[in-house]
């Protein structure tokens, strides 16, 4: 995509309908090119298995949300998600449940105060804890190095990437 913008924006040809619709958009700073945002699931599935708004469930052997936009009132508002943990982290993302992730915990830190936020950040950092405690991995360890697990396993390294390089206590 790089490179249609560069040819775009150094040919001598107009290549607009409408020259003030033109004027418009560069006024406005708006492009026709495609621009990827930034995609911050990751950092909220994690934080939500952190601080129990996601979950697996043993009985039916599923990953579950907490949501009031998406879960059933008749089940505590929790949805289901699937029963492997990539899949459900697709489930996850389709949702588009970012925001709404952000304000549960933005609302626990409040509920519980910087301190103990900052204290279970520092646990949650401590070597083997984000894995052995708080990702509730369905599968064991050893086997998530099995080549059809392939997928799992990524999602737990990147999972366990972000809580070790970009998990912060506030200051």
């Amino acid at each position: 995509m790089p490179e249609y913008e560069r040819l775009y924006t150094t040919s001598a040809l107009d290549h607009h309908v409408d020259s003030n619709w033109k004027n418009r958009m560069d006024r406005e700073n708006f492009t026709i090119h495609p621009v990827r945002k930034q995609d911050n699931s990751i950092r909220f599935w994690t934080l939500g298995f952190i601080f129990n708004y996601i979950k697996f469930d043993s009985a039916s052997k599923k990953y579950l949300v907490y949501s009031k936009n998406h879960g059933s009132p008749l089940k505590n508002y929790w949805k289901d998600l699937g029963s492997f943990r990539d899949s459900a982290f697709t489930e996850f993302k389709q949702l588009k449940i970012n925001e709404e992730m952000e304000q549960l915990v933005i609302d626990k830190i409040n509920q519980i105060g910087k301190d103990a936020f900052n204290s279970k950040i520092e646990d949650v950092r401590s070597e083997g804890r984000y894995l052995s405690v708080y990702s509730q991995l369905d599968t064991n360890h050893e086997d998530i190095e099995n080549s059809k697990y392939q997928g799992i396993n990524l999602l737990l390294c990147d999972e366990i990437d972000f809580v070790t390089k970009e998990l912060h206590s506030l200051n």
